[in-house]
């Protein structure tokens, strides 16, 4: 089995600064459909190899923390993107917001995602989007005119489970297949549409 855990936590300073050396020259790596080694990862950072290997076994492991990165990121964007204004009216923005999050990684989301199972992280990811939906389920107990059958806490879960993941799966199908279609209205207003069934209609 493929080692993709760090072999240990930066904690001073510089140490910090040099695993965010390493993953950022990942991920430029990965943006730039580069064939991905150690010895490559290490020249675009301007670190040594014995460096990289202090902190990363493998190329699989810098992969792993660089999906981990992207998923604290998204975690951490989305707390600060919501403000208390109801939700419903918020949903254009934070749809063309997340969109366009996508549309400027698209090259290297593209190569992540793929990745994703070979770096054991598909099961984290699926946690964080999970922890995301989680959140929004608790958000649209307090939110006006949902349907009320959405008032059941077990069934508002479910249809927050539906939308979330049709709304993953067209945002990363999208990346693959048709990125162009991240920054198109048209794509847009789809997927708002697809979080508007969640209120009552009319």
């Amino acid at each position: 089995m493929i080692d993709t855990d760090p072999r240990k936590v930066p904690v001073q300073r510089r140490a910090r600064e040099t695993v965010r050396a390493m993953l950022d020259a990942t991920a430029h790596i990965l943006a730039r459909g580069e064939p991905i080694t150690t010895n490559r990862i290490a020249e675009v950072a301007g670190v040594s190899i014995g460096s990289l290997y202090q902190y990363f076994p493998t190329k699989e492991a810098l992969v792993a923390a660089l999906v981990e990165r992207m998923l604290a990121d998204d975690l951490q964007w989305l707390a600060g993107a919501l403000t208390e204004e109801p939700l419903r009216d918020q949903l254009p923005r934070i749809v063309a917001e997340v969109c366009e999050r996508q549309a400027r990684q698209a090259p290297l989301m593209g190569a992540v995602l793929p990745l994703l199972p070979v770096v054991q992280r598909d099961e984290v990811a699926r946690r964080a989007f999970a922890e995301m939906a989680q959140w929004l389920s608790a958000r649209l107990a307090h939110e006006p005119g949902l349907r009320p059958e959405l008032a059941d806490p077990h069934r508002r879960q479910k249809a927050v489970f539906v939308v979330s993941r049709s709304l993953r799966w067209s945002l990363n199908e999208a990346t693959l297949a048709h990125p162009e279609w991240l920054t198109d209205p048209a794509f847009q207003a789809e997927l708002v549409m697809l979080f508007d069934q969640l209120w009552a209609q009319g």
